[in-house]
């Protein structure tokens, strides 16, 4: 099942791109229509899904204590990821706008089009909700220190790289808002998905290395049908609910 939701999310990624070609080539989106697009799915879909998976489940104790772990923990993750990825940049030697773009994407992962569907099909709303919550301190994180790390690449200075980070997505995403066993596998699945497309987005804003990032998240997503469901099997044989 879980290799089966992972291919099926990579197809209609693929279909989604196609049309998405098609579309711009045709001249039906435009970068305002884009730009529109986005801001609809992230400050507007995206948080009322979270909102309203939440009004599906019973506030009780335990599931306050799991979401409070959610926010802290994906945190530490994130920035756990970052060292990681900082450590790879310097055994590779990669440098500027390359390393940039391998460092962020090392902490950001497709949480959203390939992990929300796996983890609903394994871990029910309970588990989406929690997927959510780590979406949302990732997105935090991604327009504060991703725009950061991007940014400064190209030279900038630290202070114009931090002025950088009040941007109407940081914004929209700030209004916005003892492990259990679901809540460990959550955060290990969402820790383990490929490379976020957005980050290629992110990249060609900030004058970073964008065809770098169009390759990361091509080679990862592939990967990512073998590694993924060897993840989902890894937790079931450690992690019984």
């Amino acid at each position: 099942m879980q290799t089966e939701v992972v291919i099926t999310q990579i197809f209609i990624l693929a279909i989604v791109v196609l049309i998405g070609v098609i579309a711009a080539r045709l001249k039906v989106f435009t970068s305002d229509s884009k730009d529109v697009l986005s801001k609809v799915i992230f400050n507007i879909s995206l948080p009322l899904m979270l909102f309203t998976n939440f009004f599906r489940l019973d506030a009780t104790p335990r599931l306050i204590a799991n979401s409070i772990t959610i926010l802290v923990l994906s945190g530490f993750v994130i920035f756990f990821l970052l060292l990681v990825g900082w450590v790879n940049v310097k055994v590779f030697r990669l440098k500027d706008s390359e390393a940039a773009v391998f460092k962020v994407h090392s902490m950001f992962g497709n949480t959203i089009f390939l992990g929300f569907p796996l983890i609903t099909a394994l871990y029910g709303v309970e588990g989406l909700l929690y997927a959510s919550m780590f979406q949302l301190v990732s997105t935090i994180i991604m327009w504060t220190a991703g725009v950061i790390i991007l940014s400064h690449s190209q030279g900038t200075s630290w202070k114009k790289s931090l002025s950088k980070v009040l941007n109407p997505n940081t914004i929209a995403t700030i209004t916005g808002l003892t492990p259990e066993k679901l809540v460990t596998s959550v955060i290990i699945l969402e820790a383990s998905m490929p490379c976020m497309v957005t980050v290629v987005i992110m990249a060609k804003e900030f004058g970073s290395d964008d065809r770098l990032a169009v390759g990361n998240v091509f080679v990862s997503t592939i990967i990512s049908i073998l590694t993924l469901p060897l993840v989902v099997m890894a937790l079931e044989k450690v992690i019984t609910f």
